[in-house]
């Protein structure tokens, strides 16, 4: 076989190599851009979930705190259960607002992960 065919065979190997490497970097790329959308999807849909259930408790403690403070307008409760039912109502807002943070910073961390794929 004279040298120049067999340089041009080895170069082709070479060239095929390249190839396949390029291929499964691609894939693995592309496996790993899956996956991650994927994972920040479930989070999103988590965070979802989180936010509804966030403003159910929000409506109930606020209906609680108003039927309390219905109760002790017409003196059949105290000040302290009133307090209580308040600070009911403030812990359930400032849980859905961590809640509603925690689906838009997850709402972006999906949108990134699908502008990558």
């Amino acid at each position: 076989m004279p040298l120049q065919r067999r340089e041009a065979k080895g170069r082709i190997g070479e060239i095929r190599g390249e190839m396949g490497q390029i291929r499964l970097e691609g894939n693995y790329i592309r496996d790993r851009i899956v996956a991650e959308v994927a994972t920040t999807h479930a989070a999103l849909r988590a965070a979802f979930q989180e936010a509804e259930m966030a403003g159910v408790n929000v409506r109930l403690a606020s209906e609680l705190l108003e039927a309390e403070a219905e109760r002790f307008a017409q003196g059949a409760s105290d000040f302290l259960a009133l307090q209580i039912r308040e600070q009911a109502s403030f812990d359930a807002r400032i849980k859905a607002i961590d809640a509603m943070e925690y689906y838009h910073r997850s709402l972006v961390a999906f949108q990134t992960a699908c502008a990558n794929f």
